[in-house]
């Protein structure tokens, strides 16, 4: 999958789980509780243990039905390590152009982390597919109405404490789509391995943002 397919599929589902510390031992489970629930593109942050192998296995395991990326990207070795392991796209809490032009180098889909209209434009600069806005509920959905009146041409996936309550919000404010973590990555749930409350959570999340 190419970095355009993977911006469309994005742009179509509107949610990336983003998958932080989870272990081997639950990482499978939860990915079917999730595919289960309607969300098929995930991110398995780089700072979770055995991140690499990870991506990995889920794509062996479960190849095109499933978008893979890697998040928590903090350098170009983390980013090369993690596309040759099979993601797809790459995810950083901030923007470095070294990165951004490594990934697209790679023809996979990166989205740079910004905050501030020079961010943004920074990463615009660098061709980069689409901007992570973080921390997006710090900011709120107004933030992303002013921005998109001088970036009109940006594409945001909000992400930094979106739940049940503001997703929706983001996505009438402009956003193309959601990074969603601890309030659907629920390891109370999954430690508990109550799997079919995962899917519940997936599934109210999916029904928010479609309406």
């Amino acid at each position: 999958m190419n970095a355009e397919e993977v911006v469309g599929n994005i742009k179509n589902e509107r949610i990336i789980a983003i998958i932080r510390g989870i272990d081997n031992a639950h990482i499978e489970p939860t990915i079917e509780a999730l595919l289960k629930g309607g969300i098929s593109i995930m991110e398995i942050t780089m700072n979770t243990p055995s991140a690499v192998d990870m991506i990995k296995n889920m794509v062996q395991r479960w190849g095109s039905d499933i978008t893979i990326g890697a998040g928590t990207v903090m350098t170009p070795q983390a980013a090369y390590d993690a596309i040759s392991a099979g993601a797809q796209f790459i995810v950083c809490p901030h923007t470095d152009k070294k990165i951004i032009d490594l990934t697209k180098a790679m023809d996979k889909a990166v989205l740079p982390g910004a905050m501030t209209p020079t961010e943004i434009a920074t990463a615009m600069q660098a061709d980069a597919d689409l901007i992570k806005l973080f921390p997006a509920a710090t900011l709120g959905p107004d933030y992303v109405k002013q921005l998109l009146g001088p970036f009109n041409d940006a594409s945001f996936v909000a992400v930094g404490g979106i739940n049940i309550d503001n997703a929706y919000s983001f996505i009438q404010a402009g956003t193309v789509g959601l990074g969603i973590g601890g309030e659907l990555i629920n390891k109370q749930m999954i430690y508990q391995d109550k799997y079919d409350s995962v899917t519940e959570l997936a599934r109210t999340f999916v029904e928010s943002v479609s309406v």
